[in-house]
């Protein structure tokens, strides 16, 4: 048993109700026997590859995964590709085959969320929901990290397999909240602003004249629900991106449950200017947290203190 959110009236929730089951579903996982000597060929495999990445980073690249994945087949490994990445995920923190070195090299590549997010977000989220597959389990086990591809690949066909995986690590970890952050979080009331968001049209008939100039968040919703949102530097540019209708398609384009209706779904945006103490950062976590859109990542509480 775990706790639930409040449902909506009548059967306005049911979508939303059965994402939030099947989401929390205990992971089951098969025991996977790893010997002191395979866990000592899966750290040297992978110091002799890594080039300085850190291990998250590393597995996120499908094609270092499988150089990797053949060298320590070569060496004797004789688990699956998916169980050898996910032991090395454990080494990190652990272990018989000895701590890891420290990660020297942190490439940055800015703005990937803004250009890519959407179809990263949802992506997870439906892997999540249909498989109980964590955003570790898509960069270790590679028919899982295929198939969250071609869930990103419908929303926005625009990334390569790299930088999919990578968003996904950027999302993850930008829905912690910090202890630093948790007092102001809990004060930042979402109806206090709900007045102040901008309807700009449906997703059939965008009005992009009317969108704001600087950073804000965008917001697409249904009349009985918000469907997905998210913090852009540039909201003409946010708007001008979720407001596609190839966009909207891609995110119901593998459900039988749900076919998005382009005259019904508007898109909203709220410019940074417009909101009340705090960073539109915080304030997009707390949206997330209150509204629970369908196809956002959800936000990771800090723990009380």
């Amino acid at each position: 048993m775990i706790p639930g959110a409040k449902p909506r009236f009548g059967g306005f929730g049911t979508l939303q109700t059965t994402v939030d089951v099947l989401a929390a579903r205990p992971e089951v996982l098969p025991p996977v026997e790893f010997s002191d000597s395979d866990d000592e060929v899966i750290r040297k495999a992978f110091e002799e590859l890594r080039g300085g990445l850190a291990v998250d980073r590393f597995l996120a690249d499908p094609a270092l995964t499988k150089r990797f994945n053949s060298l320590c087949r070569r060496l004797g490994v004789k688990q699956s590709s998916a169980n050898v990445n996910r032991r090395l995920l454990r080494l990190r923190k652990a272990t018989g085959g000895g701590r890891l070195r420290p990660a020297t090299i942190r490439d940055v590549h800015p703005r990937l969320t803004e250009r890519i997010g959407p179809a990263a977000e949802s992506a997870m989220v439906k892997m999540l929901v249909r498989f109980g597959a964590s955003v570790d389990d898509i960069l270790a086990d590679p028919e899982l990290g295929e198939e969250y591809e071609a869930f990103a690949r419908l929303v926005i066909d625009d990334g390569t397999a790299l930088e999919y995986r990578l968003c996904a690590l950027q999302i993850r970890k930008s829905r912690h909240l910090s202890k630093q952050d948790r007092m102001l979080f809990e004060e930042l009331d979402p109806v206090a602003i709900v007045d102040e968001f901008i309807d700009l049209g449906t997703i059939a008939e965008p009005e992009f004249a009317k969108v704001p100039e600087g950073d804000g968040i965008v917001v697409l919703c249904e009349p009985s629900r918000p469907l997905f949102l998210s913090r852009f530097r540039s909201l003409i540019d946010g708007a001008q991106t979720l407001a596609r209708e190839s966009v909207v398609r891609g995110l119901g384009g593998d459900s039988v449950l749900w076919d998005p209706d382009t005259d019904a779904i508007r898109v909203r945006a709220i410019e940074a200017e417009s909101l009340p103490v705090g960073p539109v950062q915080l304030w997009e976590l707390r949206l997330i947290s209150e509204w629970r859109p369908t196809f956002n990542w959800p936000v990771r509480p800090a723990r009380a203190a």
